[in-house]
Protein backbone atom coordinates (compact mmCIF):
# COMPACT_ATOMS: atom_id res chain seq x y z
CA UNK A 1 0.00 0.00 0.00
CA UNK A 2 1.36 3.40 -0.93
CA UNK A 3 -0.64 5.50 1.48
CA UNK A 4 0.88 8.38 3.37
CA UNK A 5 -1.22 10.17 5.93
CA UNK A 6 -0.73 13.74 7.14
CA UNK A 7 -2.73 14.70 10.21
CA UNK A 8 -4.48 18.06 10.36
CA UNK A 9 -3.41 20.95 12.57
CA UNK A 10 -4.14 21.02 16.28
CA UNK A 11 -7.18 22.95 17.50
CA UNK A 12 -8.96 22.76 14.18
CA UNK A 13 -11.49 20.37 12.67
CA UNK A 14 -10.24 16.81 12.30
CA UNK A 15 -8.48 16.38 8.95
CA UNK A 16 -6.14 13.95 7.21
CA UNK A 17 -4.69 13.83 3.72
CA UNK A 18 -4.10 10.37 2.27
CA UNK A 19 -2.10 9.61 -0.89
CA UNK A 20 -3.77 6.82 -2.85
CA UNK A 21 -2.41 4.95 -5.88
CA UNK A 22 -5.74 4.85 -7.73
CA UNK A 23 -7.73 6.97 -10.15
CA UNK A 24 -10.00 9.70 -8.88
CA UNK A 25 -12.97 7.76 -10.28
CA UNK A 26 -12.14 4.66 -8.19
CA UNK A 27 -11.76 6.76 -5.04
CA UNK A 28 -14.99 8.65 -5.80
CA UNK A 29 -16.81 5.31 -6.23
CA UNK A 30 -15.51 4.21 -2.80
CA UNK A 31 -17.05 7.24 -1.07
CA UNK A 32 -20.11 7.85 -3.24
CA UNK A 33 -21.71 4.40 -3.69
CA UNK A 34 -23.42 2.12 -1.19
CA UNK A 35 -21.24 -0.80 -2.35
CA UNK A 36 -18.09 1.29 -1.93
CA UNK A 37 -19.08 2.49 1.55
CA UNK A 38 -19.85 -1.10 2.59
CA UNK A 39 -16.36 -2.10 1.52
CA UNK A 40 -14.40 0.34 3.69
CA UNK A 41 -16.61 1.67 6.54
CA UNK A 42 -19.29 -0.84 7.52
CA UNK A 43 -21.07 -3.60 5.60
CA UNK A 44 -24.39 -2.32 7.01
CA UNK A 45 -25.12 0.72 4.81
CA UNK A 46 -28.50 1.65 3.33
CA UNK A 47 -30.05 4.67 1.68
CA UNK A 48 -29.27 6.98 -1.20
CA UNK A 49 -25.87 8.39 -2.15
CA UNK A 50 -27.46 11.01 -4.42
CA UNK A 51 -27.31 14.66 -3.31
CA UNK A 52 -30.32 15.25 -1.06
CA UNK A 53 -30.40 11.58 -0.01
CA UNK A 54 -29.76 10.11 3.42
CA UNK A 55 -27.44 7.22 4.29
CA UNK A 56 -27.74 5.02 7.38
CA UNK A 57 -24.64 3.30 8.74
CA UNK A 58 -25.04 0.50 11.31
CA UNK A 59 -22.38 -1.54 13.08
CA UNK A 60 -22.80 -5.27 13.68
CA UNK A 61 -22.71 -6.06 17.40
CA UNK A 62 -23.20 -2.42 18.45
CA UNK A 63 -26.44 -0.70 19.24
CA UNK A 64 -25.31 2.30 17.22
CA UNK A 65 -26.30 3.95 13.97
CA UNK A 66 -25.30 7.07 12.07
CA UNK A 67 -27.45 8.95 9.56
CA UNK A 68 -25.67 11.19 7.05
CA UNK A 69 -27.39 13.58 4.66
CA UNK A 70 -25.61 13.77 1.28
CA UNK A 71 -25.07 17.48 0.67
CA UNK A 72 -22.91 17.19 -2.43
CA UNK A 73 -21.45 14.54 -4.71
CA UNK A 74 -19.44 16.07 -7.54
CA UNK A 75 -17.92 13.37 -9.78
CA UNK A 76 -14.97 12.69 -9.37
CA UNK A 77 -13.69 15.34 -6.95
CA UNK A 78 -15.90 15.91 -3.90
CA UNK A 79 -18.41 14.34 -1.51
CA UNK A 80 -19.88 16.22 1.46
CA UNK A 81 -22.27 14.98 4.16
CA UNK A 82 -24.00 16.43 7.21
CA UNK A 83 -24.58 14.18 10.22
CA UNK A 84 -28.27 14.08 11.11
CA UNK A 85 -28.05 11.42 13.86
CA UNK A 86 -25.43 9.40 15.69
CA UNK A 87 -26.66 7.22 18.54
CA UNK A 88 -23.12 6.51 19.77
CA UNK A 89 -21.71 10.05 19.53
CA UNK A 90 -24.55 12.59 19.56
CA UNK A 91 -21.94 15.37 19.44
CA UNK A 92 -21.55 14.48 15.72
CA UNK A 93 -25.03 15.86 14.93
CA UNK A 94 -24.56 18.85 12.63
CA UNK A 95 -20.92 18.05 11.84
CA UNK A 96 -19.85 17.74 8.20
CA UNK A 97 -17.49 15.03 6.92
CA UNK A 98 -16.04 16.05 3.52
CA UNK A 99 -13.92 14.14 1.02
CA UNK A 100 -11.95 16.13 -1.59
CA UNK A 101 -10.04 14.18 -4.27
CA UNK A 102 -7.08 15.83 -5.99
CA UNK A 103 -5.33 14.14 -8.90
CA UNK A 104 -1.54 14.14 -8.48
CA UNK A 105 -0.15 11.56 -10.91
CA UNK A 106 -1.57 9.53 -13.82
CA UNK A 107 -3.03 6.99 -11.33
CA UNK A 108 -2.37 8.76 -8.06
CA UNK A 109 -4.52 11.10 -5.99
CA UNK A 110 -4.63 12.81 -2.63
CA UNK A 111 -7.81 12.36 -0.64
CA UNK A 112 -8.23 15.35 1.69
CA UNK A 113 -10.67 14.31 4.41
CA UNK A 114 -12.06 16.84 6.84
CA UNK A 115 -14.67 16.30 9.54
CA UNK A 116 -15.91 19.85 10.10
CA UNK A 117 -17.05 20.25 13.71
CA UNK A 118 -15.08 17.28 15.05
CA UNK A 119 -12.62 19.17 17.24
CA UNK A 120 -10.30 18.23 20.09
CA UNK A 121 -12.65 19.73 22.68
CA UNK A 122 -15.27 17.03 21.99
CA UNK A 123 -15.26 14.10 24.42
CA UNK A 124 -15.28 11.59 21.56
CA UNK A 125 -12.34 13.13 19.68
CA UNK A 126 -9.65 10.54 20.52
CA UNK A 127 -11.87 7.57 19.68
CA UNK A 128 -13.08 9.24 16.48
CA UNK A 129 -9.51 10.15 15.52
CA UNK A 130 -8.49 6.47 15.83
CA UNK A 131 -11.59 5.42 13.89
CA UNK A 132 -11.09 7.86 11.01
CA UNK A 133 -7.39 6.98 10.83
CA UNK A 134 -8.32 3.30 10.44
CA UNK A 135 -11.11 3.95 7.94
CA UNK A 136 -9.01 6.29 5.78
CA UNK A 137 -6.45 3.48 5.53
CA UNK A 138 -9.37 1.21 4.63
CA UNK A 139 -10.49 3.60 1.84
CA UNK A 140 -6.92 3.53 0.56
CA UNK A 141 -6.71 -0.28 0.58
CA UNK A 142 -10.11 -0.62 -1.05
CA UNK A 143 -9.34 1.95 -3.76
CA UNK A 144 -5.95 0.40 -4.51
CA UNK A 145 -6.70 -3.33 -4.22
CA UNK A 146 -10.45 -3.80 -3.94
CA UNK A 147 -10.21 -5.00 -0.34
CA UNK A 148 -10.77 -2.63 2.56
CA UNK A 149 -11.19 -3.33 6.27
CA UNK A 150 -14.70 -2.16 7.15
CA UNK A 151 -16.04 -2.36 10.71
CA UNK A 152 -15.91 -5.94 11.99
CA UNK A 153 -13.39 -7.17 9.41
CA UNK A 154 -10.02 -6.38 10.95
CA UNK A 155 -6.94 -8.30 10.01
CA UNK A 156 -5.18 -10.41 12.62
CA UNK A 157 -2.69 -8.42 14.71
CA UNK A 158 -4.07 -5.02 13.66
CA UNK A 159 -5.79 -2.67 16.09
CA UNK A 160 -9.48 -2.07 15.55
CA UNK A 161 -10.79 1.53 15.63
CA UNK A 162 -11.95 0.78 19.16
CA UNK A 163 -8.30 0.26 20.15
CA UNK A 164 -8.43 -3.52 20.63
CA UNK A 165 -5.84 -5.67 18.89
CA UNK A 166 -7.46 -8.43 16.90
CA UNK A 167 -5.98 -11.76 17.91
CA UNK A 168 -5.56 -14.53 15.31
CA UNK A 169 -8.45 -16.58 16.72
CA UNK A 170 -10.76 -13.52 16.52
CA UNK A 171 -9.79 -12.45 13.00
CA UNK A 172 -12.48 -12.60 10.36
CA UNK A 173 -12.49 -12.50 6.60
CA UNK A 174 -11.70 -9.07 5.18
CA UNK A 175 -14.46 -9.27 2.56
CA UNK A 176 -18.03 -9.09 3.87
CA UNK A 177 -20.13 -12.18 3.17
CA UNK A 178 -22.17 -11.78 0.03
CA UNK A 179 -19.82 -9.24 -1.53
CA UNK A 180 -17.37 -9.97 -4.29
CA UNK A 181 -13.72 -9.96 -3.16
CA UNK A 182 -12.89 -7.08 -5.51
CA UNK A 183 -15.92 -4.74 -5.58
CA UNK A 184 -14.00 -1.61 -6.56
CA UNK A 185 -16.44 -0.67 -9.27
CA UNK A 186 -15.59 0.46 -12.75
CA UNK A 187 -11.90 0.78 -13.59
CA UNK A 188 -11.88 4.16 -15.32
Amino acid sequence: MSASIRPGSAGADYSEAVTIDATSTRIFYAISSVEGLRSWWTPLVSGSTDPGGDLTFEFDGLDESIVMHVDEAIMPTFVGWTCLANSGHPEWIGTRPTFRIKKTLPRGCVLDFRHIGLTRDLRCYRQCERGWHHFLASITAYSESGQGTPFGTYRSGEPSPEGDTVLPDRAVATSPVGHSPNPVGPAY
